[in-house]
C-alpha cells in the first residue's frame, strides 16, 4: 500500500531538535520520521564490501509503516509511531560480490542511548561513536557474526547539509549530511568462527527525515563511487508526478573540499522499465558508471555495484 504526503494545510510544528553538531543525534519525533547514518567499506583488494546501517525508525521496518499508515487513517484512535521507538541495526559483508553475513536486528526503543553533542549512537550491543581524533568507531555484534572497524578521516572537513528532498513533494522535509566522507578504515569482521582483518577504503553519511522515504516519489536511486583522490555522493529521486523533472544531488569531496551541485544523466535500458536497473549513470567529471550487478535485495532496495573509471561505485536503489 502506499503512503501518501501528508496534507501541509496545517502549519507544522518542529518535528526534531537541533544538536550541536549537525552530525549528531537529532531526535526526530515526527511521526513516521527517520535518522539514518550509513557506514561502508571495500577492501585494498577488492574483495570484500562492507555496509553498515544505523536507523531511528527505518524505511525496511514494515511493522513501523503500518503503524503510521494506521495513524494517519485514525489520528485520534492511534498513538503516534516514533522512529525512536523502531530501531534497527543492519550489517552486510560481501565477498567477490555474494553476500556472506547478513545482520538485521529491529531493537527495543529502550535500547536505543544517543548523543546531541556528537555522533555517537548505541543499540543494545552496536553502536558507533566518534572519538577524540574524529575517528568513527563502529561495532556490529550479531550472533552470525558482526565488525568493529575504525573510520578515519582522508582529509578533515567542515561539515555540508543539504535539503535532499523537499515538503512540497513529499510532504516532509528530509536532510542530507556529509562530514568527511572518506575514510581509511581498518578493523576486523567476523563471520561464523573465522575472523580476518580489514583495511580498505570507506564512505559514510547521515540522513534524516520528518516523515518517511517515499510518499511522493516512484524511485530513489543514491549511493557513492570512490575515485583517486575524490568521492562523489549522488542521490536521484523520480516524482511519483511524471511531469516533474528528477530531483538530482551531487557532492564531491575532493583536493579542494566539498561541494555539490551538478547533473546526473541515467539510461535505462527502456522508457517504460524504471523497476529495471539503470544501465548507465553519468555524474560527469570523469565519474561514469557502467555495467550494473545486483548483489542484495531486501524489501524495497535493491544493492547494486557499477563500475567506475577503475574503482566500484555502491548504490541502492529504492522502490515504493
Amino acid at each position: 500500500m502506499a503512503i501518501e504526503p501528508v496534507n501541509e494545510s496545517v502549519p507544522p510544528l518542529p518535528m526534531l531538535d537541533v544538536p550541536l553538531e549537525r552530525d549528531a543525534w537529532h531526535n526526530v519525533h515526527a511521526p513516521g520520521g527517520y535518522e539514518w547514518w550509513r557506514f561502508d567499506a571495500r577492501s585494498d583488494d577488492g574483495s570484500l564490501l562492507v555496509v553498515a546501517d544505523f536507523f531511528a525508525g527505518c524505511h525496511q521496518d514494515a511493522a513501523y509503516m503500518r503503524r503510521y499508515r494506521r495513524f494517519l487513517r485514525r489520528p485520534t484512535r492511534h498513538l503516534p509511531p516514533l522512529p525512536a521507538e523502531h530501531p534497527v541495526v543492519s550489517l552486510a559483508v560481501y565477498r567477490d560480490l555474494k553476500r556472506v553475513l547478513n545482520v538485521w536486528q529491529k531493537r527495543f526503543g529502550a535500547d536505543l542511548s544517543a548523543s546531541a553533542n556528537k555522533a555517537s549512537v548505541r543499540l543494545g550491543p552496536h553502536s558507533f561513536e566518534r572519538s577524540g581524533e574524529g575517528n568513527l568507531e563502529v561495532v556490529i555484534a550479531g550472533e552470525a557474526g558482526g565488525a568493529k572497524l575504525c573510520f578515519a578521516p582522508v582529509e578533515p572537513r567542515d561539515q555540508l547539509a543539504i535539503f535532499s528532498l523537499e515538503r512540497r513533494l513529499t510532504g516532509a522535509d528530509h536532510s542530507w549530511i556529509l562530514t568527511t566522507p572518506r575514510c581509511r578504515v581498518q578493523g576486523v569482521i567476523e563471520i561464523g568462527s573465522a575472523r580476518a582483518s580489514f583495511a580498505g577504503e570507506g564512505y559514510r553519511d547521515h540522513r534524516y527525515g520528518t516523515g518517511p522515504l517515499g510518499p511522493g516519489l516512484r524511485l530513489l536511486l543514491h549511493g557513492r563511487v570512490l575515485l583517486s583522490g575524490e568521492a562523489v555522493a549522488f542521490s536521484i529521486a523520480l516524482p511519483t508526478d511524471q511531469a516533474l523533472t528528477p530531483i538530482v544531488q551531487l557532492i564531491r569531496d575532493g583536493p579542494a573540499g566539498m561541494m555539490s551541485g551538478g547533473t546526473a544523466l541515467v539510461e535505462w535500458p527502456k522508457a517504460d522499465q524504471l523497476s529495471a536497473l539503470p544501465v548507465r549513470i553519468d555524474l560527469g567529471e570523469g565519474a561514469r558508471l557502467s555495467n550494473p550487478r545486483l548483489i542484495d535485495v531486501n524489501g524495497i532496495t535493491r544493492r547494486i555495484v557499477y563500475d567506475a573509471g577503475g574503482s566500484t561505485a555502491l548504490c541502492d536503489l529504492l522502490e515504493f
